[in-house]
């Protein structure tokens, strides 16, 4: 497959976070501007909203669970407003998102805790049995709340993390001015295996600003602030 290539240059720093980029809000989008929906949980998400709420998540992510910049934090669930909050907390507070498929089985997911060594993860509530099952397998140590509906004896995200209203994570936790982002890892994806056993892939800060940065400049009417994502997951898997 020959690559495609594009004739526009794009410049941008190579100091900052993903979490410095949306605070930049390049595209002026207004605070109140619905950006992501689902129906799931018939939650709604606004651009503000998402920066409000990541910074309180982020701070009880890093006071209660101790969170700290290099942890991993990984996030098995269908698509939905929370998986999108999640994410941003956790880069709020300076560690690493995992992704896992939650429709991966048991032993492929404990595969892929042992590669990532999460030290929390946050999973759907209709799949926690066989995240269950794999950390089990993995033998693994690592704290577990649920998104979409509670399960006794975990936390609800986001929930029981905004319980402390005004509470918000420090800038230094996700500022990178001065630091080269490229040696940041910003998120941990796993390939899909399908020539052997998955491989982990990393994206650093840098990666991650850069794609949106020339997404948004080389089509500016397909990535725009006035877009709302919308998610309709239609199967649930036990």
């Amino acid at each position: 497959m020959a690559p495609i290539t594009s004739p526009l240059k794009v410049h941008f720093r190579r100091d900052r976070s993903i979490t410095q980029f949306m605070l930049e809000n390049v595209c002026n989008t207004d605070p109140g501007k619905v950006i992501c929906e689902d129906t799931l949980s018939n939650k709604r998400l606004t651009y503000g909203g998402v920066r409000e709420d990541a910074f309180r998540v982020a701070e009880s992510l890093r006071r209660v669970y101790g969170l700290q910049p290099g942890d991993v934090v990984s996030i098995i669930s269908r698509s939905c407003v929370d998986y999108i909050l999640a994410t941003h907390a956790v880069w709020a507070a300076g560690a690493t998102v995992s992704t896992i498929n939650h429709s991966n089985t048991a032993k492929d997911i404990a595969f892929a805790i042992g590669i990532v060594k999460p030290k929390i993860i946050i999973v759907d509530a209709a799949v926690k049995k066989k995240v269950d099952d794999a950390v089990q397998r993995d033998r693994s140590r690592v704290s577990i709340m649920t998104l979409l509906s509670r399960v006794p004896g975990h936390a609800l995200f986001p929930d029981d993390l905004l319980l402390q209203s005004g509470a918000r994570i420090s800038p230094e936790a996700y500022v990178l001015d001065g630091q080269d982002a490229h040696k940041c890892c910003g998120a941990i994806v796993l390939s899909s295996g399908t020539t052997g056993l998955p491989k982990a892939v990393m994206l650093s800060h840098y990666n991650l600003t850069a794609i949106c940065e020339m997404l948004r400049l080389h089509d500016r009417d397909n990535w725009r602030g006035d877009m709302r994502e919308v998610f309709f997951p239609v199967s649930t898997y036990g």
